[in-house]
């Protein structure tokens, strides 16, 4: 019972629990498998399963780094100070033996790559495993001193966004259809500026920590708070542009028109963020018009209200529209 309890505790240390900004897409991508004729469910639910090892592989192995640097303890004095700064890393089950954190990651991206290799071969496709290398390079770029200077000018939230989008969406899809189809490819487009905006998001609430520590982010190239609102509004509405032309081109169906009812939603999380932005110092509280949190108490007891309810309400908003137009493959 103990090793089951240490289990559910370490991955929940790992970000288990944010696991929504992969599931969703890869759920979608799953579903829409299922109406192509060449349909193969469980090579698309391997594939589902391999991307999870990657995204915790990739977050554990960041943590394994990071407790390495010390850039956690860095970043934990900083906070003391009374500078706000939310950096998710949770209480360590491996905190005395931090190199534990680095043979999970091993463990969890050879599982990946096991997964790959089988369905590229039962697929008789290459492709599969070629995209596979670019997506893993792509997701441990950042760790390679040689490599960084690749996003010093775009920010990690481009390869968040990526891999979570186009890696997650075309790997599942492909994997299950053996195809690939506008409808993907617009629903990658459109899932990669809804999760690019997540972590931009982010990147502006943690923006003078981030700054203080050198984490490199799009927020803090952009170094100008006028041009970050600018980007703010155009990436947080640019995915309903994108969702009107794909009906107009008959890409998507008329019904997915509903997602449209999520643009208040969008606005309202625009002015949260303008409002930190202007006057960090106004509180704001949950509302049930955001969607579920479980956290919101504790959060508000915490004092990380400022950072949770605007991430949570942009991450309800994504995973809502995502639901939406899953639904709509069905009916």
């Amino acid at each position: 019972m103990n090793k089951i309890k240490n289990i559910f505790l370490f991955f929940n240390n790992a970000g288990f629990d944010k696991l929504f900004l992969t599931a969703m897409p890869a759920f979608y991508a799953i579903s829409a498998s299922c109406f192509v004729f060449t349909n193969n469910l469980p090579n698309s639910i391997l594939m589902f399963i391999g991307i999870i090892c990657l995204q915790l592989s990739i977050k554990i192995f960041d943590d394994f780094i990071d407790l390495y640097d010390g850039k956690i303890e860095q970043r934990l004095q900083i906070e003391q100070t009374g500078m706000r700064g939310r950096y998710d890393k949770g209480i360590y089950f491996y905190k005395n033996s931090p190199r534990k954190y680095f043979y999970t990651a091993i463990i969890l991206s050879i599982c990946f790559l096991i997964a790959s290799i089988y369905i590229s071969f039962s697929q008789k496709s290459f492709l599969i495993l070629i995209f596979v290398i670019f997506i893993s390079i792509l997701g441990y770029i950042n760790y390679s001193s040689k490599t960084k200077y690749i996003i010093k000018k775009t920010g990690t939230e481009f390869i968040v966004a990526f891999l979570c989008s186009f890696g997650n969406i075309f790997l599942v899809f492909y994997s299950g259809a053996k195809c690939l189809t506008p409808q993907i490819a617009a629903a990658s487009l459109i899932t990669f500026f809804f999760i690019f905006n997540i972590s931009y998001i982010s990147s502006i609430l943690n923006l003078k920590v981030d700054i203080m520590t050198k984490k490199t982010t799009f927020a803090a190239f952009i170094n100008n708070s006028a041009m970050r609102i600018w980007f703010l509004i155009f990436f947080t509405l640019f995915p309903y542009i994108l969702t009107y032309t794909s009906i107009s081109f008959n890409i998507f169906p008329k019904t997915a028109y509903l997602t449209f009812l999520l643009i208040p939603h969008s606005i309202w999380l625009i002015y949260l963020v303008i409002l930190y932005e202007t006057k960090p110092q106004v509180q704001i509280k949950w509302n049930i018009l955001m969607g579920p949190n479980k956290y919101k108490i504790i959060d508000e007891q915490n004092g990380l209200s400022w950072y949770n309810v605007r991430y949570n309400f942009a991450r309800n908003i994504f995973c809502t529209y995502m639901i939406i137009i899953t639904v709509l493959l069905v009916f």
